[in-house]
């Protein structure tokens, strides 16, 4: 069964935005009595059966409703986009893919991009929530400097990943389980010393992620995953 993505799911009756639309009719094949799901990227999981299969403007007939529980704790992701947007966009994907809350774009002194492509990024979210069957989308945050990141209300713990010396320990160590996290990732070149200092005096503790030094993109999956490694507790 495919899944479409409505932002506002009110009432009995939705009607697809055009390019979904298109999709549904025109390259899936789908027609009136057929059966689709919906989701509000806010855990709302629903079924329904295409009542009008305009091409244009496909409505569909909610069936059914189901509240999706969403993740137990909040995973905040702060990571500076890389030159290269596909290996970036494959961060998104993939966090996305194994439960992540929220993502806000550093603006940082050693980075290459101070802007991307925000609508392409929102894509690449609701595609990877679509894919893996969730109904939660997680929160984008435009692109923000380091500096003014750490001064903001963050929710839980605040941790840092960055290869200069100093007071770093590994993350289980540092991580109470089942507790909100907001975790800073720099660019390829690390963070700059200073910024570094900004989030340690905001609160920030510094973390290592093993003796390997990961790529951008890699260090984010490796966050998301061991986040998710160390509430999973098999049930």
């Amino acid at each position: 069964m495919n899944i479409f993505y409505c932002e506002n799911i009110e009432g009995d009756e939705v009607v697809l935005e055009e390019n979904d639309s298109k999709h549904l009719v025109r390259v899936l094949r789908n027609k009136i009595g057929d059966h689709v799901i919906l989701v509000d990227g806010k855990g709302l999981w629903c079924e329904g059966t295409i009542v009008d299969d305009h091409p244009k403007r496909t409505q569909i007939h909610i069936d059914s409703r189901d509240q999706k529980p969403t993740q137990d704790f909040h995973l905040h992701v702060a990571i500076a986009p890389i030159k290269s947007m596909d290996r970036f966009e494959i961060f998104l994907e993939k966090a996305t893919e194994i439960g992540i809350s929220e993502i806000t774009l550093l603006k940082t002194k050693h980075g290459i991009r101070d802007k991307v492509n925000m609508d392409r990024c929102q894509k690449i979210l609701i595609a990877a929530m679509k894919q893996s069957l969730k109904a939660e989308l997680p929160k984008l945050n435009p692109m923000i400097s380091v500096e003014e990141f750490v001064q903001q209300p963050l929710i839980g713990q605040k941790l840092i990943a960055h290869c200069e010396n100093g007071p770093k320990s590994p993350i289980k160590k540092v991580y109470q389980k089942g507790s909100d996290v907001v975790i800073m990732i720099g660019p390829e070149g690390d963070f700059n010393p200073t910024e570094i200092e900004a989030a340690t005096k905001t609160g920030f503790e510094g973390i290592d992620l093993g003796k390997t030094r990961l790529r951008n993109e890699t260090a984010g999956i490796v966050v998301v995953h061991s986040f998710h490694l160390l509430n999973y507790d098999g049930e």
